[in-house]
Order: structure tokens, then sequence, then C-alpha cells
């Protein structure tokens, strides 16, 4: 603690935020970051990887690949001696890429911008320390009500298609659905190319098919509601029944920032929580 909060000493980390909330749920306290390399590379270069693998191989001088030494950094490995190496490796790669990358910042002109980034950090970390309060009641309320829901509209998909037990979350189902036993020209999915009854396609299965309609929109509200349920709804909270989260201000290369579950696995993205209110 004296050590990584002495106002003296610059201490240099590789996606920092991360590592603070190990460190102050650990230890109890939050060090004084000097200088983040995640945070210079995606001033420098956004849009380009910036894990400590891939930046090490592009600023170390004798790189070697080491990040599969170990299969899960979060569990303690038989062999300590190995769990060690492997983080002393961390530590050296992260030093000699700083050497780089802070000189390549003040070269290209961006010191202004990457301060900037850094200060920002600094407040995220805090708001990713103090979490935010949650109304358990009203949480468990909405689950209830949206359980009800998702019940009511699969009863009537399966009155709909004469099968109680049918499955909206399983593709093959879906497919056998409306290309085999209903006929529908295929619709293909862009990213795969392969048949698909996503969301476009259902929307498409109801223009060509107006008689179709019921069934799709039934079909979209019950997949929104699942995912709204188990997305939102149930997101995890912490220990102490606040909800967390993993805010990055060094990861769309847009510069907005990013959300995701916190270090511990708790929360999730909460920058993009639907109203709720739809019909």
């Amino acid at each position: 603690r004296e050590l990584l909060t002495h106002p003296n000493i610059e201490v240099i980390g590789q996606n920092w935020s991360y590592d603070t909330q190990h460190l102050v749920r650990s230890w109890g306290f939050r060090p004084r970051l000097g200088f983040d390399t995640l945070l210079a590379q995606h001033v420098c270069f956004p849009g380009i990887p910036k894990d400590l693998g891939f930046l090490a191989s592009m600023y170390c001088e004798h790189y070697v690949y080491w990040k599969d030494e170990l299969t899960d950094y979060r569990v303690l490995p038989d062999d300590l001696d190995k769990f060690w190496l492997y983080n002393a490796k961390d530590c050296a790669y992260t030093f000699e890429i700083q050497v780089v990358l802070k000189d390549l910042v003040a070269k290209l002109g961006f010191q202004s911008q990457c301060d900037y980034l850094h200060t920002l950090q600094r407040h995220v970390i805090t708001m990713m320390i103090r979490g935010v309060a949650i109304d358990r009641k009203e949480k468990d309320r909405l689950s209830s009500d949206l359980l009800f829901e998702l019940e009511h509209r699969q009863m009537e998909i399966g009155y709909l298609l004469s099968e109680p037990d049918f499955n909206i979350s399983s593709p093959k189902q879906m497919k056998e659905l409306f290309y085999d036993q209903i006929g529908m020209k295929v619709v293909v999915d862009k990213k795969t190319h392969e048949p698909t009854a996503n969301k476009e396609a259902l929307q498409l299965f109801g223009v060509r098919e107006p008689i179709l309609q019921p069934l799709t929109s039934l079909i979209e509200e019950t997949r929104s509601i699942s995912v709204f349920l188990s997305t939102f709804v149930r997101m995890p909270l912490d220990v102490d029944k606040r909800m967390r989260c993993s805010f990055s201000v060094g990861g769309p290369e847009t510069f907005r920032f990013s959300s995701s579950k916190n270090a511990f696995g708790s929360g999730g993205n909460l920058q993009n929580i639907p109203k709720g209110n739809e019909d």
C-alpha cells in the first residue's frame, strides 16, 4: 500500500481498471496509476488490438509468446513457480511496452489526449468501485411479471402450432418450421451465409405472408422478453447487493465507453438497458 500509493512513484499497468478492482476488494486500497499501456495504444492506434500479448509482439525487442503458459490465470496451478514466472513476464513486458509507448505518444502529438483518458479512467474506476444501489423488491416484481408474460406467450405459440413443447430458441426447430413445414423462401444470414430465422427473417416472413404475422410477432415478443429478463432484470448483483460493472474508456475505436461484467462476474452492460415500457 505504501509503495503503490506513494506520490513520487509512477505505477505502470496494462488495462489498469481491471487490476484495480481486485486490489480494492482484496487489500482495501486504490493505487495511484501513472501510465496505462492499453490507453496509450488506444490513443495512438484506435481500432487495432490492445491486449498485452499483441503489444509485446509489437514493441518488445526480445519477444517470445507466453500467454498460453497458463490455461486460466484466475486459478492457481499446482506449480506456483509457473504462476509467478507468468506474472513476472507480464510485468517485464508491460514495463518495456511503456518505455516505447510513452515516447511514441509524445512524438505523435497525442500527449494531451492520453492524459485526458488517464484522468477519465480515474473517474470511471470510482464509478466501478462505488456501484449502483438496486431496488431488490422492484427487481423481483419485474422478474415475476416478465416470467408470467413469457409463459403466456409460449403457451400461445404452442397452441398456434399444435406443439406445446416447441422451442423458439432452437435454430433447428425454427428452420424446420418455416422452411420445411411452411415452405417459406429461405432467408440467409448476412454474417454466416446460412439459412436463418432471426429477427429480420421473421419480419420478412410476416411481410411475405400476412397470415403468419400473429405467429412471427409472438415469437419476436417472446424472444425480446426472454433477453430482457435474463440479460437485464436478472443481471447478477455484487456481494453487497449493489450493481457493479466494468467501464472501459479504452475500448471502441470511436472513443465511446464500453460496459460489461466486472472482474468478479457480476453486473453487465449498464449503458444499453432498455426502458422496459414497450407494448
